[in-house]
């Protein structure tokens, strides 16, 4: 194992950030369906959606040498790839410094990701400290996303963002014309 980082995560808006580059994503990010929204990558940088608006959540990151074999107990977890241009990924938090150093990646290269998380339920009704992850990286091909499990509550809730999407989508369509009477 290359290293093991544990400490807390100030999520804001549900969110924390692992990058490479800028401080702040410089574009929307979409949840990703595959992973019923617990984890989205894009090139250089992974969003984790937290249950709590705003806290602290515990976060454990280990940078591994291959892929680990599945941890039982977690209520979530997810699996994403992401290209790491510069070999540097840090926690980065949305409104405060992040006290993770950075992470002591392989180099540049293709990574997996796989989240796990514990009392993402308990976030929606901010108690603090009830969230925790663990992010497992290590250096791997390029991967579709996937859910390894999920509870029924992420699913629920993976179902009724699919729902709201679908609706803003539907109110946003042009209308056809009314056919004169």
């Amino acid at each position: 194992m290359a290293g093991l980082q544990d400490g807390r995560v100030w999520a804001s808006h549900h969110l924390f950030y692992l990058t490479s580059g800028p401080p702040m994503p410089d574009r929307v990010w979409l949840p990703s369906p595959a992973t019923a929204g617990l984890v989205t990558a894009r090139e250089g940088a992974i969003m984790v959606e937290t249950g709590i608006h705003t806290g602290d959540v515990r976060l454990a990151i280990e940078v591994l040498d291959r892929e680990p074999p599945l941890s039982a107990g977690w209520e979530d977890v997810a699996e994403v790839s992401v290209v790491v241009p510069n070999g540097i990924l840090r926690v980065q938090e949305l409104m405060e410094p992040s006290v993770f150093p950075d992470l002591p990646l392989q180099g540049p290269g293709s990574y997996r990701i796989r989240v796990h998380a514990n009392g993402r339920e308990f976030g929606h009704r901010g108690v603090e400290f009830a969230e925790r992850y663990l992010m497992s990286l290590w250096m791997a091909p390029l991967a579709d996303d996937a859910v390894v499990h999920l509870t029924a509550h992420s699913r629920c809730q993976a179902r009724a963002r699919a729902m709201a999407s679908n609706a803003t989508a539907l109110a946003r369509a042009p209308r056809p014309p009314r056919s004169p009477r």
